[in-house]
């Protein structure tokens, strides 16, 4: 008779556990197969892997490319007032040391470092090593003048100029070196589409995390994984940011944003050259710098899960403020506007995974453009002849 009551029991408990275990299994499988009939994207991972169409010819693309290129680098550490420090990393596409996204194509024998700075469109886990902007500088330097300099990525994601100008006074820089800033972009993102001048795009993120109730903690977590909280359940506001209705407030973090650029890349300027390098600025280019979007580009920029909405409204008013401010600063800060180096392009040609991020084509040409202006450069032509 105890036996009996005992499987009673056992079965009042599991019938109830498994009831909720289905349901969750067709919630999860629906909202799954909702993605799939709809083609409807709502991770990066599943966009990389439908293999967009800046992947179309890339020959390294593969799932296991995907794949490693968000584990990639096994871990970060934080150093302060930089930001977040890759660990070493030897994989197969992804190769990290020192702190540094791994450039291929060093030379064993150079004359001097160019050192480059910039944030995770520099650092581009969307490339394998040898296709990133630093590699293709690396490659036409070894072309046109060999063993003259050696190119270093300093690449972080979610930096802006800010911690730029600070990882730079970590580096033993040598007469003859060349010191590049590549930017623009995420100071649009921190200070006009965040509103958040004070703060870097980590410390923006750990706010947001920590004004987080513990049920929207532990569904910002889950919708890592979970396609049903993603798509209905995710504490993450994708409307429209109330500020960027506000002409006034927009007006105020145009012009901090404009000041500290110029002041930034002043400052950057004076600690290179005061220990004999040259300096070069290069404002960066993104996705709304070309008004005339493809088909592929318009479907990519009305997914919200890839580009949040507001991101294109930023980029309107606030590049063009970043503009005026490099056409401000004097000739010798070497300060200059690529952000159109993207916008011509052949039939069916597309860059862009995001508003910032591109693929190898885009970073080759970007490189091509970096490297004509540095070997035009008078400063520069003599000592690299």
């Amino acid at each position: 008779m105890r036996r009996l009551l005992n499987q009673e029991n056992l079965f009042r408990i599991l019938i109830p556990v498994l009831t909720i275990f289905l349901m969750l299994f067709f919630l999860e499988f629906s909202a799954w197969a909702y993605t799939k009939i709809f083609s409807v994207i709502t991770n990066d991972i599943d966009f990389k892997n439908s293999r967009p169409a800046p992947y179309k010819n890339a020959q390294y693309f593969s799932k296991d490319f995907v794949a490693e290129s968000f584990y990639q680098p096994g871990g970060w550490e934080r150093q302060e007032k930089v930001g977040l420090i890759p660990k070493d990393f030897n994989g197969r596409f992804f190769h990290t040391s020192g702190g540094l996204r791994c450039t291929s194509y060093q030379p064993e024998k150079y004359e001097n470092t160019i050192h480059i700075f910039g944030g995770s469109t520099l650092y581009s886990m969307e490339v394998p090593d040898e296709h990133t902007i630093a590699s293709h500088l690396q490659l036409l330097f070894n072309k046109e003048h060999p063993n003259k300099y050696v190119v270093k990525n300093y690449g972080l994601p979610t930096i802006s100029i800010v911690e730029q100008v600070e990882r730079l006074k970590t580096v033993n820089l040598k007469k003859g070196d060349i010191v590049i800033f590549y930017d623009g972009i995420n100071e649009i993102n921190e200070n006009i589409f965040y509103a958040n001048p004070d703060y870097s795009l980590l410390q923006i993120i750990k706010q947001n995390m920590d004004a987080m109730s513990w049920i929207q903690g532990m569904l910002f977590r889950l919708a890592y994984n979970s396609y049903f909280v993603r798509l209905f359940l995710s504490p993450i506001n994708y409307s429209l940011p109330k500020h960027l209705n506000d002409r006034q407030f927009i007006e105020t973090m145009l012009e901090k944003t404009s000041v500290r650029f110029k002041d930034k890349i002043q400052e950057a300027y004076d600690y290179s050259t005061h220990r004999h390098a040259a300096f070069f600025h290069f404002l960066q280019p993104h996705l709304f710098a070309d008004n005339k979007l493809t088909t592929y580009e318009k479907k990519l920029s009305g997914n919200k899960y890839l580009i949040p909405i507001g991101f294109d409204e930023s980029f309107k008013v606030g590049y063009p403020e970043l503009r005026k401010a490099c056409r401000q600063l004097p000739e010798k800060y070497n300060c200059y506007d690529i952000s159109s180096v993207l916008n011509q392009r052949l039939e069916n040609e597309e860059f862009f995974f995001d508003h910032m991020h591109v693929n190898h084509e885009a970073n080759k040409r970007i490189a091509k453009r970096i490297f004509e202006t540095l070997t035009g450069s008078k400063k520069l032509s003599d000592k690299i002849q």
